[in-house]
């Protein structure tokens, strides 16, 4: 075999991730395990107590999730999809109860809620018309294609009360679910119903448009309604996303394309989309009579908020997906739309208003080049924002990561969950991970604990998902895992994060091509300062690939595409790609990374020590006093190969 043979060529530097300021902390698995049955169950949201027990809600296609649980319980006849809500013990190594709600149809559970007492309060739709209900407000089927139905159950996972929520038309699209101290619950959903269920005095008596958003508040008890309303204008609007504070201040979020959707006090007046719609914030008082604010928000394309959550001051936050590439932004952590491709495609999104509904605190861009899209939000006491969804990008932006690398093929063609913690001010990721496998992710539901522990569900295909002390250990459809922020790491300038290589590449002994794949070394600013990349002659100083095969040692070859000079603030990563031709020669192919000692800091004799990550510790008298970071290699290479396999065929 020739030189030329395994001659990898840079092509690109993809994409730069910047934070504002230095990451702190780290991101460990306390658990993860997976959950279903031999028919797939998919978990799509969770909640957390006080004793830290998660407690989760989805759909299943029958009603065996492999669980050994302390009690089991099923209500109603079922002959389709049921909604099952399962409780895990604070540990995540054993389940208190399961528990089935089905009926002649489908049934799926969309969000839960728990109280300061363990019960859980669950949302969801169906086409069951014999649903099973107790103590309902309304007993029987509103009629359409679709009702919405809530249902409470108690500490040991039976049925408190059960009831529809619903009028003739249809009334889902992903309906959530808030609850107060009180234990009254709060419902968001849309509804294309004239006759949905509303309460005299309401804010809005009667459905304005195509579909409109609803915002219902139950009794305790679940025999009542305490106000429903109808909130929408003259288009579609859906409500996604709904929170509740101590005065019982309800805020819903969602999407709207009515031109005259109710604003009061809003930061955004008017609709900018041309496209489907922008996303709303909306609070109402405790009545139910009155908008205290509610205002659009977004830009030109289409936007829809996703999900909602309030801290002790009122503030409120919010998440979802955006393709504007004008959307309003503040102190953004990423300021461009898919971070700066052309793709055009979807991004994540997260913004926080203060309590007035009229100022701006941040508001951010979340993703890589290809689709990103957040699906729950989630706060802790200290402010700290938790996002969860899914991410197709191989360069999602990471820092502190349980998983620095997505979880994809050789060909970058699988989707991802994503978990991101974002500081109080906006301007910092405190952690941003992938989670997932080989085969396909999505982060579907978060909440955080007191502690700020992040417990996180949603959809896995994967078999080789990142397990920690599973309860299960076999693909069911669903994850759950609770992520445990560690304190900071010491700051260091330079790291390789990560080398991601195609595990196995097939070549044709008849093409005398070969097959090129795609390699990344991916390297991360970690000092607390900004660091500039001049030329690319500093570049390739910085960080070389080898390559060995089966002529032995390979030499790469670069050349560069990319503007200099290329500014990595404290936190940034850069990935590298590289093109890699692989020829007929079977066996494996080793690759490995290294940084070398280019100072980029205008100190190249005096400080190359310090510019480079891993590096040899330093020993006072015996004793470790500064043990580098990332692999402990002495020439600071990654640690382990990373290893393809070329198998030639005929």
């Amino acid at each position: 075999m020739h030189e030329r043979d395994l001659a990898a060529i840079v092509c690109l530097i993809l994409f730069i991730t910047l934070s504002r300021q230095p990451a702190v902390g780290g991101a460990v698995l306390s658990y993860s395990t997976f959950l279903g049955g031999s028919n797939a169950a998919v978990a799509n949201a969770i909640a957390v107590d006080s004793k830290g027990c998660a407690y989760l809600t989805g759909s299943a296609l029958s009603s065996d999730i492999r669980a050994k649980p302390s009690s089991t319980h099923a209500y109603g006849v079922s002959t389709g999809v049921v909604a099952f809500v399962c409780k895990f013990n604070p540990k995540g190594t054993g389940l208190d109860y399961v528990t089935y709600l089905g009926g002649y149809g489908d049934c799926h559970g969309m969000r839960i809620a728990v109280d300061a007492r363990g019960n859980a309060y669950i949302v969801g739709d169906t086409n069951c018309t014999n649903f099973p209900t107790r103590n309902a407000f309304q007993p029987s089927y509103g009629g359409g294609s679709i009702d919405c139905f809530v249902a409470k159950l108690l500490p040991d996972g039976s049925l408190d009360y059960s009831t529809y929520l619903g009028g003739s038309g249809q009334d889902d699209n992903s309906p959530a679910i808030a609850v107060d101290e009180a234990g009254s619950a709060y419902v968001v959903g849309s509804t294309t119903s004239t006759n949905f269920p509303v309460t005299a005095g309401a804010y809005q008596t009667n459905n304005a448009g195509e579909f409109n958003a609803y915002v219902s508040k139950l009794a305790s008890n679940g025999t009542g309604l305490v106000y429903s309303t109808y909130l929408g204008g003259n288009g579609a609007d859906y409500g996604y996303g709904i929170a509740v504070d101590s005065n019982g201040d309800a805020y819903v979020c969602g999407n709207t394309s009515s031109t005259n959707f109710p604003v009061v006090n809003a930061f955004q007046p008017s609709l900018r989309s041309t496209g489907i719609g922008n996303a709303f914030v909306a609070k109402l008082n405790p009545t139910g009579s009155a908008l205290l604010f509610s205002t659009y928000f977004g830009g030109s394309g289409n936007d829809d908020a996703m999900a909602i959550s309030v801290d002790s001051f009122g503030n409120v936050y919010f998440a979802g997906t955006t393709d504007s590439p004008d959307f309003p932004l503040k102190n953004p952590l990423q300021s461009s739309l898919n971070g700066g491709s052309s793709s055009g495609l979807d991004d994540a999104f997260v913004a926080k208003l203060d309590a007035t509904g009229t100022n701006l605190l941040y508001s951010t861009y979340l993703g890589g080049s290809d689709e990103d899209r957040a699906q729950d939000v989630a706060v802790d006491t200290n402010g700290n924002a938790y996002i969860t969804g899914t991410t197709d990008s191989a360069d999602f932006p990471v820092t502190n990561a349980v998983q620095p690398v997505a979880g994809m093929d050789g060909d970058f063609n699988v989707q991802d969950a994503f978990v991101v913690k974002i500081n109080p001010s906006g301007t910092a990721l405190v952690y941003s991970t992938y989670l997932g496998g080989t085969s396909d992710e999505e982060g579907l539901g978060i909440a955080v604990d007191s502690h700020g522990d992040a417990y996180v569900t949603g959809f896995s295909d994967s078999q080789d998902f990142p397990l920690v002390h599973p309860y299960q250990s076999v693909v069911g459809g669903s994850f759950v895992t609770k992520i445990h922020d560690t304190p900071a790491p010491p700051n260091h300038d330079f790291a390789i994060q990560a080398i991601l290589v195609p595990k196995d590449v097939t070549v044709s002994s008849n093409n005398p091509d070969g097959v090129t794949k795609r390699l990344v070394v991916r390297i991360q600013n970690r000092s607390d300062h900004s660091e500039t990349i001049a030329t690319f002659n500093n570049l390739t100083n910085l960080v070389e690939l080898s390559t060995s095969g089966c002529d032995g040692d390979l030499p790469v070859l670069a050349q560069s595409i990319m503007n200099f000079p290329i500014t990595m603030k404290p936190g940034a990563t850069v990935n590298v790609l590289f093109d890699q031709l692989f020829e007929s020669c079977e066996g494996d192919y080793t690759f490995s990374a290294s940084l070398n000692g280019a100072a980029l800091d205008g100190m190249p004799a005096a400080n190359t020590n310090n510019d480079i990550c891993p590096r040899p510790p330093t020993v006072t008298g015996g004793i470790v006093i500064d043990p580098g970071c990332g692999a402990r290699n002495p020439d600071h290479t990654l640690g382990a190969d990373v290893v393809t396999h070329v198998d030639v065929k005929n």
